[in-house]
């Protein structure tokens, strides 16, 4: 398996290295459902007082009118951005009016689809389009897939680390080449032990049965209208989540950067004949922005993607065409109902360190049948990864999470080591300890003690989930926010509602002919 040697780790250990290493930026997107007092999904618009959800930096919604999304900074420092994202959810808290933030990634009981609300965005062309495309969303893959919360993890190496890097590796390609190759060895490496993030962070083994309604599952009956796997870990990343038939046919892992961003245009212009009998419009409404297998490149479900920043019109790809991988976005971490945010500060540091080491290790290329494998092993996990004696397939020999977690530990350690050196703390050592100590306990996985909770107290899920959720916001709602943070988040609030106005002032285009241009 793919491993650090300790002459490897030596070359980092220079000043030159610890100093770049001081500089890892990491930034968090954290979802949360507004539902009301009595837990059902809220049906008021965004509020107001927390700015415009199409120009605001920090905070704006996903799929539904309902799905918060909080957006932190990319920050150098852990502690920073786990204060930033308790403050926003502080913040948005107290400017709620009687409803709660939804403390768990599956949501609550939802009667009927239709009550989850597609988002707005208003009049512009650029929130007609997001409008637009979440009805795709909807009428491609229903709207209760879309009423799922997550954390998506934002990691990247600072720019001055990739010339000594690239210097240290002596690679004949360019340094921009060489940047890009790494992170897609580090996504090549994470698909190969991101079993080892569902067994730790996965706090999703339970769902209010409205959330299956008829469909098949492989659930257990649980206290009242619950569902549940006893020794589940994520149902978030199951069949049941995230998961899409009509794109398995896009078969990317992630050997290069050419590969992904062919085959990812390729699906972005080719038909799907189930969309096209959905139709781009109908009874003066639009269903989808196109036909095609995707609607534009963030419709690919998975669990880490590559990463650039897009300017002016540029779409996704071409941005990673131009200027190569900037940053990777890590999409399989549930919200921990046990935590205030979701996440915590110690969560971010083993983040960091896993990340780190999926980077710095060697990372051969990926064949269509290990990759089917890995696949394979992240949906047995969802089901049955609290169990540790749970085999998976690992260059296609079986092995057990217990065993091969201890390898990945054993190499994370010394990241740790390096990580803590960079700056003169103990955090990264102490979060690997920590977590490493669940590898042999499954009953103290976060997956494992909602199971318990939910039992010991005679709760369903909807029960048990509401409840978290008003132990959080009795929190929030006390907690008293600096007043220079609030003065400058209201400021962002004020001048996102004068961009969204302004945006929609200036439109000169109609809706169609902006399309139309769009899809080209």
């Amino acid at each position: 398996m793919p491993s650090i040697t300790d002459q490897q780790l030596s070359s980092f250990e220079s000043a030159i290295f610890l100093e770049q290493f001081a500089g890892i930026r990491r930034g968090l997107e954290k979802e949360g459902l507004r539902v009301n007092l009595n837990g059902e999904i809220s049906q008021k618009n965004h509020p107001i007082a927390l700015g415009s959800a199409l120009t605001h930096p920090h905070i704006t919604t996903d799929y539904s009118e309902a799905l918060l999304e909080f957006i932190t900074p990319a920050l150098t420092s852990p502690k920073e951005v786990s204060d930033f994202l308790y403050n926003i959810h502080a913040f948005t808290q107290q400017k709620l009016d009687d409803e709660l933030i939804w403390g768990c990634s599956m949501p609550c009981h939802i009667a009927k689809e239709l009550d989850i609300r597609i988002a707005e965005y208003g009049s512009s062309n650029i929130g007609q389009l997001k409008h637009v495309y979440r009805h795709g969303l909807w009428h491609r893959y229903g709207r209760l897939m879309q009423s799922i919360a997550g954390i998506h993890y934002n990691y990247s190496m600072p720019e001055s680390f990739w010339s000594h890097y690239h210097q240290l590796m002596k690679s004949p390609l360019t340094e921009q080449e060489f940047r890009s190759e790494r992170y897609f060895g580090l996504i090549r490496n994470f698909k190969r032990f991101s079993w080892l993030l569902i067994y730790l962070f996965g706090a999703s083994p339970a769902i209010a049965a409205s959330f299956v309604e008829d469909r098949q599952n492989k659930l257990s009956q649980g206290i009242k209208d619950s569902l549940y796997a006893p020794q589940g870990t994520s149902l978030r990343m199951s069949d049941l989540g995230y998961q899409n038939s009509a794109q398995s046919s896009l078969t990317i892992c992630y050997n290069s950067l050419d590969n992904y961003i062919n085959t990812l245009s390729h699906a972005v212009k080719t038909p799907h004949e189930a969309y096209q009998q959905i139709g781009i419009h109908k009874n003066d409404q639009f269903m989808q922005l196109n036909t095609n297998l995707l609607q534009i490149e963030n419709e690919f479900y998975s669990d880490i993607r590559p990463k650039r920043t897009a300017t002016g019109d540029e779409k996704p790809l071409q941005a990673l065409s131009n200027r190569g991988v900037e940053y990777i976005e890590v999409r399989c971490l549930d919200i921990n109902p046990f935590k205030t945010t979701g996440i915590d500060h110690q969560q971010i540091c083993f983040m960091d360190t896993f990340l780190t080491f999926c980077l710095l290790a060697d990372s051969p290329e990926v064949d269509p049948q290990e990759c089917q494998r890995l696949a394979q092993n992240l949906v047995g996990m969802a089901y049955e990864g609290a169990n540790p004696e749970k085999e998976i397939l690992l260059e296609g020999r079986p092995c057990t999470i217990g065993s091969e977690g201890q390898h990945v530990f054993k190499q994370m350690l010394k990241v740790a080591k390096l990580l803590d050196q960079s700056q003169n703390t103990q955090i990264y050592t102490d979060s690997v300890k920590h977590y490493e100590a669940m590898l042999g306990n499954p009953e103290l996985l976060p997956s494992q003690q909602q199971i318990q909770y939910m039992q010991r107290n005679n709760m369903s899920f909807q029960e048990f989930s509401l409840d978290i959720s008003k132990k959080n916001a009795d929190e929030l709602n006390a907690y008293m926010l600096e007043s220079t943070f609030v003065a400058d988040l209201e400021h962002t609030n004020q001048k996102s509602l004068q961009n969204q106005e302004s945006l929609e002032k200036q439109e000169k285009i109609s809706f169609f002919n902006y399309l139309e241009s769009f899809s080209k």
